[in-house]
């Protein structure tokens, strides 16, 4: 009896460790009812040859459900969303990266070799134990609590109400296995679904029939700070940080003689995977998986790039945090592409950094608008990344930008504040220090735009996704600030009919908020003087 209740109480350990992790570590005693179900069921298996070779398939079958349901729970508080084996499994190799840069090679090493040692363990142990061969003959009482832990545990599966609380029970594994099925149905029918969207969006030529007329003549930046979310503006302990930060961006650009309206727009993911929330709006498409990404790359459609082009703008990615090839760039059609391996970066990676954000705004000044802007308007997308995690060290932001030159400036900074280590290993200074990332983000952005934003240049910012739900709760909105600043108020004007507000503060309604696939439809409206005509014709 003593074995049995061993044996259960490992196997309902595992089974609710990730529900564990998911409740924010909060102790409670739950009862997995898969664990009732396969004690039961191995403890009913009779002696023989092949008893083993079921125990042990039992084993791996088990801690590989394991595994997935703790990635779930994790997908859920880095990304919050849901797990899809179907599309996430390329995700591995952004967190090797991830991990090389905060923890290090030896350190990355070590923590997947010890992954890879305790899931064998795992196995082993628990097959050893599944094992009718290594146990002692079973008497009537001890086959008859097995058979009771067997049949209760499948009648819970099953749906049929138990004598138990219902907050006290769970069933992990069977839920995140419907939910893969699901996934891997549902995206069966992703291409099918996706390439009927297109075709309503007006096919691969965009059908846009646009001229950019009204905002030829000045230089066009569009910025996607790093975890820029509302919950940072308007959350405690953010908003104490940032909502100071705006009101300055506001008094700064009336001082510089800039006028800015802001707004918020649904970014697709959370926590990570920008680059769904720039091809949304890039292309006016929805893209908030890995597939539909995919398709929008293999389909090229006409992108806010493309209308640039057309319109005679010279058109420029600017991606400090790009440090291998970048066949998606070329897919989307940049005449220009920097990325970590041609900007010219004296200074030191500050952790995931591989530069800051001043240098990223300095470098598109001295060096793209030098080169680029000269015979022809400037279309530049740009990544702004000092506000990723792990958010150390923060550094301030120079008021002398003529000093900031090949970045050597910054590496003073290279062994200051904590490691990513010491920081995470307290959540309220992890909360603290995002805060202090985004201020410095914000800081830099405003100073480039009251030194270099001339006539009518239009800088565009907003935030790539809100940070992870362990930073700004479950239930935070996905919606991102949007903010747009230029010298030409006739330039901003009329988005106000598109739900902008004068001023650095987006609204603080986060009701009927448009989607990040809704702007390049916006802006081409806005902005084109061919739109008005077809408008009129019409």
């Amino acid at each position: 009896m003593l074995r049995l209740m061993f044996v259960f109480f490992l196997v309902n350990a595992l089974a609710t460790f990730p529900s564990w992790i998911s409740s924010g570590l909060e102790i409670s005693f739950i009862i997995s009812l898969e664990a009732m179900s396969i004690v039961g069921f191995v403890g009913l298996l009779p002696r023989g040859l092949l008893a083993r070779q079921i125990s042990y398939f039992i084993s791996f079958l088990f801690v590989l459900l394991v595994l997935v349901v703790l990635g779930d729970a994790i997908c859920q508080l880095a990304l919050g969303r849901l797990l899809n084996l179907y599309l996430d499994v390329f995700l591995l190799r952004s967190i090797y990266e991830l991990l090389i840069t905060n923890v290090g090679l030896l350190g990355t090493v070590v923590i997947l070799a010890s992954l890879v040692i305790t899931t064998f363990l795992l196995i082993i142990l628990l097959g050893r134990l599944f094992n009718p061969n290594r146990t002692r003959k079973k008497g009537m009482l001890v086959t008859g609590f097995h058979l009771v832990l067997l049949i209760v545990g499948g009648m819970g599966i099953y749906g049929i109400s138990l004598p138990v609380p219902a907050d006290r029970i769970d069933t992990p594994l069977v839920r995140v296995t419907v939910q893969q099925t699901q996934h891997f149905m549902r995206m069966l029918n992703e291409k099918e679904k996706f390439i009927d969207e297109l075709e309503a969006n007006g096919g691969n030529s965009g059908n846009q029939n646009t001229d950019l007329d009204k905002i030829r003549g000045g230089d066009v930046f569009l910025g996607f700070i790093e975890s820029y979310g509302v919950s940072a503006v308007f959350d405690e302990p953010y908003r104490s940080v940032l909502m100071p930060r705006l009101v300055d961006f506001g008094i700064r650009m009336e001082t510089a003689g800039l006028k800015v309206v802001s707004g918020t727009l649904l970014a697709p993911s959370q926590g990570g995977q920008s680059w769904y929330g720039h091809a949304s709006l890039l292309s006016g498409l929805w893209i908030d998986n890995q597939l539909r990404y995919d398709l929008l790359l293999a389909e090229k459609p006409n992108t806010l790039v493309d209308d640039f082009r057309e319109a005679g703008y010279e058109t420029v990615a600017l991606m400090p945090a790009i440090t291998r090839a970048w066949p998606e760039g070329q897919r989307f059609g940049y005449d220009q592409i920097y990325s970590f391996e041609n900007i010219d970066y004296a200074g030191p990676p500050l952790n995931w950094v591989t530069m800051p954000d001043q240098f990223t705004w300095s470098f598109l000044q001295n060096t793209i608008r030098t080169i680029h802007g000269v015979e022809r308007p400037l279309f530049v997308e740009l990544s702004l990344i000092s506000s990723h995690a792990p958010w150390t060290p923060i550094i301030p932001v120079y008021d002398d930008w003529g000093a900031i030159g090949d970045g050597e400036m910054f590496n003073e900074w290279e062994k200051t504040g904590p490691t990513p280590r010491e920081l995470w290993s307290n959540h309220e200074n992890v909360k603290e220090y995002y805060g202090l990332s985004l201020e410095y983000a914000i800081n830099a952005m405003v100073g480039f735009a009251e030194h270099y934003l001339k006539g009518r240049d239009m800088l565009i910012v907003l935030g790539d996704h809100q940070a992870a739900p362990l930073i700004t709760g479950e239930d935070a909105s996905k919606a991102v600030p949007i903010h747009v600043i230029s010298k030409d108020q006739s330039l901003l004007a009329p988005l106000l009919d598109y739900g902008f507000v004068t001023g650095s503060i987006p609204p603080d309604s986060l009701d009927d908020i448009q989607g990040m696939d809704t702007f390049r439809r916006m802006f081409l409206d806005v902005f084109s003087s061919s739109k008005e005509s077809n408008r009129a014709s019409n």
